[in-house]
Order: structure tokens, then sequence, then C-alpha cells
């Protein structure tokens, strides 16, 4: 019997062990939004799939839909965010913290590009231009303000539309935030909680 190989971008997010040397993974994809995979003995050391399939790894991966979940059947590394912020705990920690967010707040298997984009767009620009700490302290409210704005929680605010309306990174941005920042926090806390209370109805 014939399965169809679907082919898409993704993001992996965590990973839980299952078997002698199987795993079921999070991965938030280009393509089908917050999805979980198995892929089938990934945590041995021969496995070609290993570090293509690692935390924080994006790669193009390629999966069957079983009756039950995904199954992956190949996968390709496109860049590492572990590797690529590993000398920077900060904007490692900082990098997790907005994965995490986006697992807990997607809705599941639903198509974001734009979300999808914001992601990548930002880490780019964290790789291109290292931020020094209280320059990471600006980047991430931007980050997140742009992922809530892209899951439909972001609250109207004319002070903010320059840090949310558009896509792009610039450092003269990161300096702007600066004197924006407390209302940022506090608009992206009251998004958090207004979302979680959506989230249990």
């Amino acid at each position: 019997m014939s399965y169809q190989i679907y082919t898409t971008e993704g993001i992996v997010l965590r990973g839980k062990p299952f078997g002698e040397s199987h795993k079921f993974l999070q991965i938030y994809t280009k393509d089908f939004g917050l999805i979980g995979a198995s892929v089938r003995s990934v945590r041995d050391l021969k496995s070609k799939l290993r570090y293509n399939l690692a935390t924080l790894s994006c790669s193009e991966i390629s999966l069957v839909r079983g009756k039950n979940e995904w199954k992956i059947v190949s996968a390709r590394l496109s860049r590492n965010f572990y590797s690529d912020f590993f000398s920077n705990n900060e904007a490692l920690l900082l990098v997790a913290r907005a994965l995490s967010l986006i697992e807990a707040l997607c809705p599941g298997e639903e198509k974001n590009l734009g979300l999808y984009e914001t992601v990548n767009k930002g880490f780019e620009f964290l790789c291109r231009a290292p931020l020094t700490k209280s320059e990471l302290l600006n980047f991430e409210p931007v980050l997140i303000l742009r992922i809530i704005r892209d899951l439909g929680y972001l609250e109207k605010s004319h002070h903010l539309d320059i840090f949310s309306k558009s896509d792009e990174w610039t450092e003269n941005l990161i300096v702007q935030m600066q004197t924006h920042r407390r209302e940022a926090v506090t608009h992206i806390n009251r998004a958090l909680k207004e979302s979680q209370l959506v989230r249990k109805d």
C-alpha cells in the first residue's frame, strides 16, 4: 500500500523518547502548523536523522499521514538554532521561550505562514546581528508582539504599530523599543491572559 509523502519546512520544538530508539516530536511546520510526528530509530547512534531532527533544528521534513499521527520518513537539516546561539545563552533562552509560546498558543494543525515567517526572520536577524543583553531585552517584545499579532491576539495600539505592522528587522527598530518596552510588555501580558481564557472555553 502506497502513502502520499508530504514535504515541508519545520522547526523541532521538542522530542519525547519512546521504545528503544524512537521519538515523538512536536514540530511547527510551514504548511501544516503545529504537528506531532513519530520518527523511528532516530536515537540510534547510526541514524542519519539524528542531527537533522534535533531540538531547535529547522529542517526540510518529509512525512506520511498515518492513521493516528504523522510519521517522518526523511529530513534534511537547514540550520540548527541551538548551534547558532550556543555561545549566547541569553539569545538561546529567548529562542526557546518564543518557540514554547508558539507551542502553547497554536491551535494545532492550522497553517499560519505569517507566523512561520515571523519566527524565521526574527531568528535570522539574531544570527546576522548579534545583540547585547540590553538589546535582547528590546528584541524580545518586538518578536512576541509579532507572534501574538499573527495568532490574532494583539490589541490595537498606535504607539506599538511601528513594531507590529512591519515584518522588517533593523537595529534602529530595536533601539526604538527601549522607550516603549513597558507598554509593549503590558500589551503582551494582557494578550497572553486573554488567550488562555479563550483556550479554556
